[in-house]
């Protein structure tokens, strides 16, 4: 059993390390190797609730949310419609083997895409 157990996390190491490696090199190639002697201390009077709410009630903030429900109300109603017609054809799809039913629906994910 624990012999095992040692066996896995052998094969596991090389995963595990590549991943730990790849996941710190991202963080240096973004942001840059950051050393510091003195400990990062976050500001407390950036902590303002008021602000906040008043940035979350913005004008600027309402036009944005305008804009996203506006544009998920497009993409609803485009889609819908091309699945609508989808839907017409599904009956005659259950008719088709194995085979038939994935060329039908390739061609229609093809066609949503």
């Amino acid at each position: 059993m624990i012999k095992s157990i040692f066996e896995v996390l052998i094969l596991l190491a090389p995963i595990v390390l590549s991943i730990m490696i790849a996941g710190i090199l991202g963080n240096v190639m973004q942001f840059g190797f950051i050393f510091t002697t003195k400990p990062i201390m976050p500001n407390l009077g950036k902590i303002n609730p008021l602000k906040g709410l008043k940035n979350l009630f913005s004008l600027k903030k309402l036009v944005e949310s305008v804009k996203i429900v506006l544009k998920v109300g497009v993409v609803f109603t485009v889609a819908f419609i091309v699945l609508l017609k989808f839907m017409q054809e599904l009956p005659l799809v259950e008719r088709y083997n194995i085979i038939g039913q994935l060329i039908w629906l390739r061609d229609r994910a093809i066609i949503l895409a």
